[in-house]
């Protein structure tokens, strides 16, 4: 598959993305697929919406597996919610109770879940308004109490990472799982 088309859409390249989506369902059908199952909040918000396919995102099959979940850690952690997964698509428990199952101390930051404070990547802000991005990114950064941070999306997991320097580390939740 091409990439889904968000970064398309969200330029306003209505014509561009709804070819791309034409030719990465013709390659979905020629194999039969008929769910997807995505780490990135924003190939999942697409995929669900656009593509009319079965789609979830990761932390929903790690959350009705976490039984099997070994992982034992003690730590003290924050979970910063992606706006895409909590804000849209209402997915803000499934990554709570993975990281309770694995042992984390989880410290809510005071803007999450629904509520969620933007790490500043998405949207295009990035690429269009660096240094907006960078400020929120700081800010967001700044609200957050614990020295490690666990995100559930690629922008939101590089975006800090660029901006935390050595005050915290970002982790993407499946390194959290392996880890030990």
């Amino acid at each position: 598959l091409a990439c889904c088309g968000s970064p398309l859409l969200n330029a306003g390249y209505k014509q561009d993305f709804e070819e791309i989506v034409k030719s990465n369902l013709k390659i979905l059908n020629r194999h039969g697929i008929n769910k997807i199952i995505t780490n990135c909040p924003h190939c999942f918000n697409i995929f669900q919406k656009h593509y009319g396919i079965k789609t979830e995102h990761i932390s929903q099959v790690i959350e009705r597996n976490k039984h099997k979940l070994v992982v034992d850690n003690e730590e003290e952690v924050t979970y910063h919610d992606s706006c895409l997964l909590a804000r849209k698509n209402k997915i803000i428990k499934e990554p709570r109770r993975i990281l309770k199952q694995t042992g984390f101390k989880l410290v809510e930051p005071a803007r999450s879940k629904e509520k969620t404070f933007c790490c500043g990547a998405g949207s295009g802000m990035k690429q269009n308004s660096p240094k907006i991005a960078n400020k929120i990114a700081k800010e967001r950064l700044s609200q957050l109490d614990s020295k490690k941070v666990i995100v559930s999306c690629p922008y939101c997991y590089l975006h800090f990472k660029e901006n935390a320097g050595t005050k915290k580390k970002i982790v993407e939740m499946s390194e959290t799982l392996v880890e030990g």
